[in-house]
């Protein structure tokens, strides 16, 4: 990634984040594919070991908080893959926000 990308994110409707899943890397050839190389793509097993540790001490028992996604921050868990943030925490904006 050449950059960084700064992702907010808000509490549900029971006040604090709770962080249940976090993903940084690939998991299917689909999501933020647009434009894409298939060489990008193929790597569906890319994820990097901690993602959710790392946002949980970030976010959880927040009412909001910014997030820094990219290699800077996570490091590169699989080379020449473009990979993307996600997460099942009821809060989605970090859904479908894709980085190199």
């Amino acid at each position: 990634m050449r950059g960084s990308l700064n992702l907010p994110w808000r509490a549900t409707d029971a006040g604090v984040i709770s962080v249940q899943a976090a993903l940084y890397g690939r998991a299917d050839k689909e999501t933020c594919s647009e434009g894409r190389h298939p060489s990008q793509l193929g790597n569906t097993e890319c994820s990097l070991d901690g993602t959710v540790d790392l946002v949980r001490q970030s976010c959880n028992g927040k009412n909001s908080c910014t997030i820094r996604v990219g290699n800077t921050m996570f490091g590169d868990p699989c080379r020449g893959t473009y990979k993307y943030c996600a997460d099942t925490a009821g809060f989605k904006q970090c859904l479908q926000i894709c980085s190199r």
